[in-house]
């Protein structure tokens, strides 16, 4: 007796995927994607903008301690002491010290270094230099000791609403971040 087979139908509901679901499907994975990007990206522009602030603060402490300690440059402890010099609308700051000792930044200073602030991030506060005499140190903004205190304004070039405070306490010598 012959034996009749079934015929195999691999698909017996045609149940699976149509071609407008698969692409609803990929455009709304795209746009998820979207949205993690630009936010990822806004994210990096806040980091680099408090990676600025602190590394400014750090900077100004550094200036603190080589006046604390009298670090010698040349064999000699500077007349006016260490500082940073902010110009403004600037992508960098000068750590320095002050030879002819009238507690502000001047060319004669000797530049020890040149600090770069991390991409897109600028200077937004007037000219200041900020310099710490030693021994104790006393904390001279722009040449004067009358101030009790001065801030760094930083900001990022795309976030113009985000911006970050150093502050400087010259009766303390307190470094703060808002």
């Amino acid at each position: 007796m012959l034996k009749r087979y079934k015929k195999l139908n691999y698909f017996p509901n045609r149940s699976g995927f149509t071609l407008v679901e698969l692409l609803v499907s990929i455009t709304i994975f795209a746009l998820m994607t979207m949205f993690v990007v630009v936010n990822f990206r806004a994210g990096q522009k806040q980091d680099f903008l408090n990676l600025g602030a602190e590394e400014i603060s750090n900077n100004l402490k550094k200036a603190q301690t080589a006046a604390v300690a009298g670090e010698l440059i040349e064999g000699v402890v500077p007349k006016g002491g260490y500082g940073l010099y902010f110009a403004s609308d600037s992508t960098s700051y000068l750590y320095f010290a002050d030879l002819d000792g009238n507690f502000n930044y001047t060319a004669v200073d000797g530049v020890i270094a040149e600090y770069p602030l991390p991409k897109g991030v600028v200077i937004n506060s007037e000219n200041l230099s900020v310099v710490f005499d030693p021994p104790r140190p006393k904390i001279y903004f722009n040449g004067s000791d009358i101030e009790a205190e001065s801030e760094v304004m930083i900001k990022h070039q795309d976030l113009p609403e985000a911006v970050k405070k150093i502050i400087i306490n010259s009766v303390s010598g307190k470094i703060d971040l808002e």
